[in-house]
């Protein structure tokens, strides 16, 4: 009925498939264990600006604050919106999506439509090989000048020759 009413209104709607209701009171029977694993985990300080998606602002210095608000964010709403325009306010123009498809990517483009970012998704398409759109995103980062290491330590080659001789076209191991 949501979809139906925003639809209506010139809203678009892209249903997101998830396994509960996370981010509601409606999980408030998981906060207590989640909040258990949170106060037995270790943390530091962040090294860097580390924004949370419930509040859009960086998590504080202080272990124990960080504690506390991750202890209550799966019942609290997400800000992705506010979050990502004061990720980029403070200089963040670089976002990349890991996990599969793009949706993130899609979400932060249009919130950041007309300013300097980049979105990447390392898997974009269920459809397409994962092995290759990693590499192609990885080709894509290095052409942005960004240093990376060795992201394949296993030096798989997808490009292997099926017969011995000269080849024709360009081979380029990422």
């Amino acid at each position: 009925q949501a979809k139906e009413q925003l639809t209506a209104k010139g809203y678009n709607v892209v249903p997101i498939a998830v396994s509960a209701a996370f981010h509601t009171p409606l999980v408030g029977h998981a906060q207590q264990p989640f909040a258990h694993a949170i106060s037995n985990a270790n943390f530091n300080k962040p090294a860097i600006p580390v924004y949370s998606n419930a509040s859009g602002q960086p998590y504080p210095d202080d272990v124990a604050a960080i504690r506390r608000t991750l202890s209550d964010h799966i019942l609290n709403a997400v800000n992705f919106r506010k979050e990502i325009e004061n990720i980029q306010a403070a200089g963040g123009y670089l976002f990349i999506e890991f996990g599969p498809r793009s949706v993130l990517t899609n979400l932060v483009k249009d919130i950041l439509a007309d300013k300097p970012h980049i979105a990447i998704s390392l898997n974009a398409s269920r459809k397409k090989n994962s092995d290759q759109q990693f590499r192609s995103a990885l080709a894509h980062l290095r052409v942005l000048g960004l240093e990376l290491g060795d992201v394949d330590p296993y030096n798989y080659d997808p490009a292997k020759p099926e017969k011995t001789g000269r080849r024709k076209g360009m081979r380029v191991k990422i």
